[in-house]
């Protein structure tokens, strides 16, 4: 007997709608029984994980979280050493 595919959440935080359009496509295209949902920032972003755990405590946590550019460590040139 197989088992039944384990259905995954995808959650898509961005908010270029075009990227989110992209995503999802591309997601909805590896992973067709994937529930996928869509907000658009940061603070849509939280206000779903916060009802999530209100409703499931024991709910699984994010396993991946990529944060956009903005929120990346931002790259310094080198310093020169002095002369």
């Amino acid at each position: 007997m197989s088992e039944l595919p384990t259905l995954i959440t995808i959650l898509i935080a961005d908010d270029d709608p075009d990227d989110r359009d992209m995503l999802r496509d591309a997601l909805k295209e590896s992973y067709p029984s994937a529930d996928i949902r869509i907000v658009s920032n940061g603070e849509e972003l939280m206000d779903y994980l916060r009802r999530r755990m209100a409703v499931d405590r024991q709910g699984p946590a994010p396993s991946l979280i990529l944060p956009g550019p903005e929120h990346a460590a931002k790259e310094r040139p080198p310093k020169r050493s002095p002369r």
